[in-house]
């Protein structure tokens, strides 16, 4: 294969399927700027392998030998020539003299190796920050779904790719005819998510705040579940309208982390053995209930109405009785400051004991008395007058 550069500088691979029967389907594409590689400063264009075979699995890929490539690079960066000795063991280079045994302690003994000259550009041109040979690893794109990547990532070699430990729920709803509606995004970082809620009415928003303007001791707590490795709770669900993000919902759950023996041992989804065991409860003998709401529907909606609102209820109460206090105690006062006022003793003094003495002070100053001629007739008129006095008293008060 040939080209032009700069005209044909854009090495397009595709990669298809390979299908029996249909058409082999394209799976994705990825580009590579030839320019840039040959232009670039660390030989970027071919890497440089390990050693210098001229035959063999691990022969030679580059056009020119180590040697030129050496000379080339010091061309590069304005250095004078590698200057190499009539033995070729050792070379003169940027102000240095390199031998080709601190390279090879021992004798190699692998096959089809170059000359000793090769070798000793090779291991120098190792020390100079060149891209070795290696395998490279691009990412496909398709046209029918851009942006996106297809995940067909072909190398030789073991490696490991660590992704963060995110959690992501999405919530639809289930409609039969219309399409399924977006109703809201759960997203946990399980390394650094928000304590759950233990009851629903405090789960909000503010638990999924990232940049919170609060004090840091005001602020929402936060956990790992690789440290908890089980946790339980409500967690909010939010919707982006209008720029904003707003609450769509609440979640319950209850995640645990596990080993990989473990999760063998308790799939999801099959975590929990059957309830109602060790012991088994049978279900109780009951009456028909169909029409037990009918029956009790008072206590029924007692029961359901106190559960509901017993604080207020009993907030109100604890009111009404106060004011009945005070109203009690506001229209009372006057009558006891007027009888504090007028005849305070006939207010302390009931009637009957003061008509009981009146008759025994009449009995004493009669008994007394010198002038005892008609004492009928005196007791009679002397009690009809202190009667007649204390029903003036009692009517005036």
């Amino acid at each position: 294969m040939s080209c032009t550069i700069p005209l044909e500088k854009d090495l397009e691979i595709q990669l298809y399927d390979f299908d029996l029967f249909s058409p082999d389907d394209k799976i994705g594409t990825t580009v590579i700027d030839l320019e840039n590689r040959l232009l670039s400063g660390f030989g970027a264009r071919c890497g440089l392998s390990k050693s210098y075979c001229q035959s063999g699995p691990f022969r030679w890929r580059d056009q020119m030998p180590p040697s030129l490539l050496l000379e080339h690079h010091a061309k590069q960066k304005g250095l004078p020539p590698p200057l190499f000795s009539p033995e070729d063991d050792s070379v003169f280079y940027n102000g240095k003299k390199f031998r080709l045994q601190s390279f090879e302690l021992k004798p190699p003994t692998a096959r089809f190796l170059g000359s000793k000259k090769e070798r000793l550009a090779l291991y120098l041109l190792h020390t100079q920050g060149l891209v070795p040979e290696h395998v490279e690893t691009r990412t496909l794109y398709s046209d029918s779904q851009p942006g996106i990547d297809q995940d067909y990532i072909w190398s030789l070699d073991p490696t490991v790719m660590k992704f963060p430990a995110r959690l992501i729920i999405q919530i639809w709803d289930n409609s039969i005819i219309s399409a399924d509606d977006f109703l809201g995004v759960l997203e946990l970082d399980l390394s650094d998510m928000p304590l759950p809620a233990r009851h629903a009415k405090l789960c909000s928003i503010r638990m999924m705040d990232a940049d919170p303007k609060w004090p840091h001791f005001l602020q929402y707590k936060h956990c790992s579940l690789f440290k908890m490795k089980t946790i339980s709770g409500w967690w909010p669900c939010q919707v982006l309208d209008g720029g904003k993000w707003r609450l769509s919902g609440k979640v319950k759950m209850t995640l645990e982390i596990l080993t990989e023996k473990e999760a063998l041992i308790k799939a999801a989804g099959r975590g929990q053995s059957e309830p109602n065991q060790y012991p088994t409860l049978h279900p109780p003998l009951r009456t028909h209930t169909l029409l037990m709401c009918f029956r009790s529907p008072i206590a029924r909606f007692i029961r359901v109405f106190c559960k509901r609102y017993r604080f207020k209820i009993i907030a109100i109460s604890i009111t009404l009785l106060t004011g009945l206090l005070l109203f009690n105690f506001i229209y009372s006062a006057p009558n006891y400051l007027a009888m504090s006022l007028v005849k305070p003793e006939l207010r302390l003094n009931a009637p009957i004991q003061i008509y009981a003495n009146v008759i025994n002070s009449l009995n004493t100053s009669n008994a007394n008395s010198s002038n005892f001629t008609t004492p009928h007739q005196n007791l009679k008129s002397a009690t009809g007058h202190k009667l007649k006095l204390l029903q003036g008293h009692i009517n005036h008060l």
